[in-house]
């Protein structure tokens, strides 16, 4: 993938080492992806979004405006630890 958004992304993250996460525990892992984070240009403007819970999990439901719009549901198989809403 390239362009001028993979670009600009590669760019910012080649220029911010960070230890490994083995070396980390939870907490420092959850710090790290949220600072990380806060760097990155704000997604697209939705029409709604709605916190809900599912299974008993926080989840967000976003929603554009009207129109046809391609899809993508990416599960990360990863072990879901240090993600957030």
């Amino acid at each position: 993938m390239s362009g001028p958004f993979a670009d600009s992304q590669l760019a910012a993250f080649v220029g911010q080492p960070a230890p490994a996460f083995a070396d980390l525990d939870v907490t420092a892992m959850r710090a790290g992806v949220a600072q990380r984070a806060q760097s990155r240009p704000p997604g697209p403007e939705m029409a709604v979004v709605v916190d809900l819970t599912v299974a008993g999990r926080p989840a967000r439901l976003y929603r554009p405006g009207p129109g046809s719009l391609p899809v993508i549901v990416y599960l990360h198989g990863g072990g879901w630890t240090v993600g957030s809403l």
